[in-house]
């Protein structure tokens, strides 16, 4: 994996790097559009605060 592949996500039709579209992310190859909210969303923070509450 690079560096680059941390931001923008592979089109796992192809491997191509998909380029960011509207909302959500499309391939130049073969049009494939990932929608931004279609991935997991991150768990709900439970640490301590940043003033600690």
């Amino acid at each position: 994996m690079d560096d680059l592949s941390l931001y923008h996500p592979s089109c796992p039709t192809d491997g191509v790097l998909l380029r960011e579209v509207g909302a959500g992310w499309e391939c130049p190859e073969c049009g494939r559009f990932e929608s931004a909210m279609s991935g997991p969303l991150p768990p709900e923070f439970d640490g301590p605060g940043i003033h600690g509450g």
